[in-house]
């Protein structure tokens, strides 16, 4: 008989328990701060060796695959996943942990169990970049410890956008497309940098 599912969230973890076969669910949205967040699921019971790399995997939207390595500790009763880019800003992810995966006595989901997440600023709170022919505006909210926010596209040098009112900054760009990921920086009144978040424009 499979255990009954136990659930904790704790300090950004996420431990999975084997579950009974009508007490498969989805996980409550969680919001995160770090765009490479790892996450460690733990189960009451020893898991496979070695773990296929599609077992356990992350969608974003239109059930893309984020790519994300996967490893198993070394009591095989943990699996940990870490993304290999860093989620961007604002897009919503899915872990996703499907009914074939088994313990080592062959335990199984019934049905497959997700957790959906977003990654969220801590001094930006908003980003916006959406595609214009002639000059895509980008737009950044920030806290109002928010001195100064910068853009950069791949390794280019950063252009700082212009402030507006409530802590609002923005700035136009040439030659930007839909699907392009930008480094957005923000910094305190000191130049010291406060936050980096990866966006891409829609």
């Amino acid at each position: 008989m499979l255990k009954k599912i136990t659930t904790l969230v704790l300090l950004a973890t996420l431990f999975l328990f084997w579950i009974e076969p009508a007490s498969a669910k989805t996980f409550d949205f969680k919001p995160i701060t770090d765009p490479m967040k790892t996450w460690t699921i733990s189960f009451s019971d020893k898991v496979n060796e070695p773990v296929d790399p599609n077992a356990i995997y992350i969608t974003s939207t239109n059930n893309q695959k984020h790519e994300a390595s996967i490893r198993i500790s070394a009591d095989l009763t943990q699996i940990i996943v870490e993304p290999i880019n860093p989620y961007l800003f604002g897009t919503e992810y899915t872990l996703v942990i499907p009914q074939s995966f088994a313990s080592v006595k062959g335990q199984k989901l019934k049905e497959e169990v997700t957790m959906k997440f977003q990654l969220q600023g801590t001094h930006i709170q908003t980003i916006s970049a959406n595609f214009n022919i002639l000059a895509t505006n980008i737009i950044v909210q920030g806290k109002s410890e928010v001195a100064k926010t910068t853009v950069a596209l791949d390794n280019l040098p950063e252009k700082v956008l212009i402030r507006q009112s409530n802590n609002k900054f923005s700035l136009g760009m040439n030659g930007l497309l839909s699907g392009d990921v930008l480094t957005i920086r923000a910094y305190d009144a000191h130049g010291q940098l406060l936050e980096k978040q990866f966006y891409e424009v829609k």
